[in-house]
């Protein structure tokens, strides 16, 4: 899966806008008929969720390509529809997947995450967290590519000798 750059600038004006706009499209929809919500910043829809799990997913490969550890393999849904509606499991999964990866980046403690996705700060805690890895994760594999050393190598050094 491609990385798909996040969304993490949502706003409560974002969430109004949203509010107002789907008020209006649902006075001229027929009944039974689905509105797609995902050209909506303030709505958390399967886009966002595809577009998570698809990162969390790229992520996990490319650390698990450069970081020693157990490998990373939260299962990932990169096919959520618009009829699909994420279970507290599912979003669970998800978060704990994102945790997991933060770790293996860096020190627990960097990212906040939220225990679910309910509110735009939550979405946007989620994928600021993705970004966070992806930005971290590039960096440690310039920084394994110019030095030639490996983590086998770096569990003989302490940081006095690392000058």
């Amino acid at each position: 899966m491609p990385w798909v750059t996040p969304v993490f600038d949502r706003t409560q004006d974002d969430v109004n806008e949203a509010i107002q706009t789907l008020a209006e499209w649902r006075s001229l929809a027929e009944p039974g008929v689905l509105i797609e919500t995902s050209d909506l910043k303030g709505c958390f829809s399967y886009t966002d969720l595809n577009r998570i799990e698809g990162n969390l997913e790229y992520l996990q490969e490319v650390a698990n390509g450069i970081r020693p550890g157990p490998p990373l393999a939260t299962p990932t849904k990169t096919d959520w529809t618009q009829s699909d509606i994420p279970t507290t499991a599912d979003l669970r999964r998800l978060i704990q997947g994102i945790a997991a990866l933060v770790e293996r980046v860096h020190k627990p403690g960097e990212v906040v995450l939220p225990s679910t996705i309910l509110t735009y700060q939550d979405a946007n805690a989620v994928e600021y967290a993705l970004a966070w890895c992806d930005s971290n994760l590039e960096r440690i594999g310039t920084w394994l590519r110019a030095s030639d050393f490996t983590w086998s190598d770096m569990r003989s050094l302490t940081w006095g000798n690392l000058s």
